[in-house]
This record gives structure tokens, sequence and C-alpha cells, in this order.
């Protein structure tokens, strides 16, 4: 792969060659940073966009015309990314080396067309598309409880820090949703073009100085060049005392979630030796929570750990029964201990590095994780995939054992079952 980047009047353009694929894709991402009051309107931005255009007035034309173009796919969605609400707006096409010349820029009009030519009348966008974002969304927050698994994360999340963006609900608010009208979408529209940061990627086999100087004669923007501030959010408190957060649900599973928070971490720790850290304790069927929960005290129907670099947390789930939450909960401290110790075998850092490498090897198997990896390079200045691999290798089990010194569990909640619940 050969990785260009193009600071452009604007906008950023990546470029990443490669003849791995037949198809083109393109993902254009808009982001501000984050706002609790204007996440639901984003997000029925989101929705409305990828319903019409100017051109093409409703759903059933867009699939239309992406059948005529040899079976385009465009997908649009919203999603945070520690400070930054990011917009994402993506475009896959057969290269036209195995269609017909110029269906390239044919295809990438097209994309245009959804993001600089929505369906809008008299400043204002068009009230039946609304409806139907805003139905989409308004179930979307009203089912978000009847989803335990997301429902309890996003409420660990609230009750851990529930002044820092990482608490928001992607989902959006209803109270927010109702202050939408077809005008003040229109502007706050305007206002994305003209101020969010904007990052256009291409991965193909493209030639770049062509791919470039297409994009250059069919997009422009007006306004100066944004430059990016940090995605990082780090949790940086401490608690000298656990809380501890139950709640009651009619579910037949309880879920239990556990968040733990560092101590500062440098940036090697934090991207490597987390990784090693976390698979070790809980990141497959043969980690050591799932050894010890569930295998040999078959106290959970599941157990896991998982982190989150941008936001500094560690979060440890587990769906049991309510029963079993003091002997679960007092497992998983013995099992952090064990880890503090060093109390694993050196295959166990062997193993999980040999993971942690081959996900970063598949990553080049599809465009959209080569993307995604392009786009952490720029937004959190990740390493790209052969530095990694170099890097992935230096962790070793004292760097392990320093870094589970500094981990601390901040917040314990439990989503509680009733009646319903199964026995495991």
């Amino acid at each position: 792969m050969n990785y260009t980047k193009y600071k452009m009047n604007g906008y950023n353009l990546h470029i990443i060659k490669t003849n791995k694929f037949k198809t083109i894709t393109i993902r254009i991402n808009l982001k501000q940073k984050i706002n609790k009051e204007t996440m639901t309107i984003r997000r029925t931005l989101t929705e409305i966009l990828i319903q019409s255009s100017k051109k093409y007035p409703n759903r059933r034309l867009l699939e239309e015309k992406c059948e005529d173009l040899y079976g385009v796919s465009i997908g649009c969605n919203n999603f945070k990314s520690g400070n930054y609400d990011i917009i994402s707006l993506s475009e896959s096409f057969l290269n036209d080396k195995y269609t017909e010349l110029g269906m390239n820029k044919e295809s990438f009009e097209f994309l245009l067309q959804i993001l600089c030519n929505p369906n809008i009348k008299e400043e204002q966008f068009e009230s039946y598309s609304l409806d139907v974002a805003k139905r989409i969304i308004k179930d979307s927050i009203d089912s978000f409880s009847d989803y335990p698994k997301a429902y309890s994360n996003s409420r660990l999340l609230e009750v851990l820090a529930p002044d820092s963006p990482i608490s928001y609900r992607g989902c959006g608010y209803l109270k927010d949703l109702k202050k939408i009208n077809t005008k003040n979408l229109y502007e706050y529209y305007r206002q994305v073009l003209e101020n969010d940061i904007m990052d256009i990627v291409i991965v193909g086999d493209v030639n770049e100085k062509d791919m470039k100087e297409m994009i250059e004669q069919n997009f422009s923007r007006v306004g100066k060049f944004h430059e990016s501030d940090s995605h990082f959010m780090i949790q940086r408190e401490i608690r000298k005392k656990t809380l501890v957060v139950k709640e009651k649900q009619n579910i037949n599973q309880s879920h239990l979630l556990i968040g733990c928070n560092f101590e500062e971490l440098n940036d090697f720790e934090l991207r490597y030796v987390l990784n090693v850290y976390s698979f070790i304790l809980g990141g497959s069927g043969d980690s050591l929570l799932f050894k010890t929960v569930r295998e040999k005290n078959s106290l959970c129907y599941s157990i896991s750990s998982t982190y989150d670099i941008i936001g500094g947390l560690l979060t440890i789930s587990a769906g049991i029964s309510s029963k079993n939450y003091e002997k679960t909960v007092q497992l998983i401290k013995e099992s952090l201990e064990q880890m503090k110790k060093g109390e694993f075998e050196e295959k166990e850092i062997l193993k999980a590095k040999t993971i942690f490498k081959n996900s970063c090897i598949e990553i080049t198997d599809a465009p959209g994780s080569i993307i995604s990896t392009y786009l952490s390079h720029e937004y959190l200045n990740s390493d790209l995939i052969e530095d990694k691999l170099k890097k992935i290798d230096l962790v070793t089990k004292e760097m392990v054992v320093s870094l589970a010194n500094k981990i601390h569990i901040n917040t314990i909640y439990l989503l509680e079952g009733g009646s319903h619940e199964k026995e495991i």
C-alpha cells in the first residue's frame, strides 16, 4: 500500500493506493467538538442525508441510481470519538477498470449529490424525509432500555463519569429531537459543511495524481482549514472507595460491569501493553477471568474485558444470576490482584502478542478497516501497521505487571434481573 496525504483547501485528502481490491472506497468524515445539545440533530442529519437528494428526491430513485452505477453501495453513520462527534459518509463502487471509463468520476459525483445537494426547498429540508428520520431516531431512543447489554454499558459510563462526553448517549435525546424542524436542521447542515473538520479518504487501485485532480475538479469547500485538537479524554479520578450502583429490570440475565481507570500511562503502555494485559485478563475463552469465573466456578454465562484508550477506561463485563453477584465480584478482584502479582505464564504474553499482530495483518483484508486505520493515524496519532507489528514484540511481562498495578476499580454497576432470571 502507498499512502499520500494532501492538505487541500478546507479539508484533508488521504489516498491509499492498493491493487488488492476491484472496488474503490471513499469515506468523507465531518467532525466537530462533541456537544450534548447537538448530538441529536447531528444524528437526525445523518438519517436525512441518506434518504434522498435534490436530484434523487426519494429513496427509490437513490437505489435505482446505485444500480445504474454497477451496484454502488452508500452508507452514512454518526458516532462519538472521544471529544469529537463524527458524521461519516461512505461509498464503495467498482473501479472503472472493470466497468466503463469515466464511472469513477460519475460515482464520486453521486456521493457529492448526497452530501452537497440535499433535498432542500426554500432553505429547509423536505418535511416527509424529516418525519421519517425523526421516527427512526425516536424508535431508537424509546427502545434504548430494551437492549440490556448496551443499556448497561451506557449506564456504567453515566454513573462513572456523568460530566464527561464519554457518558453521552449516542442514540440522542428525546427533548432535543422535539426541537428539530425542517428549517433549523437545514441551518445546522450549513454550519456542518462550513465549519466541521473534514477528511476524505480513498482506498483502491488508483492513480494518486489523477484521483487528486478529479476530487479538486468536482469538489471545493469554502472556509479556512481547521486543525484538530486531541480526541483523548482520559478519566483520571482514582476513587478511594468504589462506587456501587444497582438497578433492576425484568430480564432473564443480570449484567455486571466493572469500570476501571488508570494512573497516568505512557503512550506505549496505552497503545500496546494495555492490549496485551486486557487479552490475558479477559480477551478470550482461555483468559484468566473466563477460567476462574466461568470454568472453575460456573458463576456466569459470559465474561470479558475490553478497553477504550480514548476514554482511558477498562471495562469488565459479565452475564450472571443476581444471586452470584458477591462471589463474582470477589473472584474478579482476585483476578486483578493475580495480574498485579504477575501470576500468569510467559506463554500468555506470547499468545496475546500473536493475536494482536494477526488482527493488525487482517486489517489489510477490508477497505473499511484500512480507512479506519489511517483515520486513527490522523485523529489519534496511532502507528501504522508496519510500526505496530514491530512495537508489539517489545511488550514484556514486566511491562504488563507494571501496568496492572496502575489499574483501579472505579465503579461497579449491576443491572439486576427479576423473577425471569434463568439458572446458569
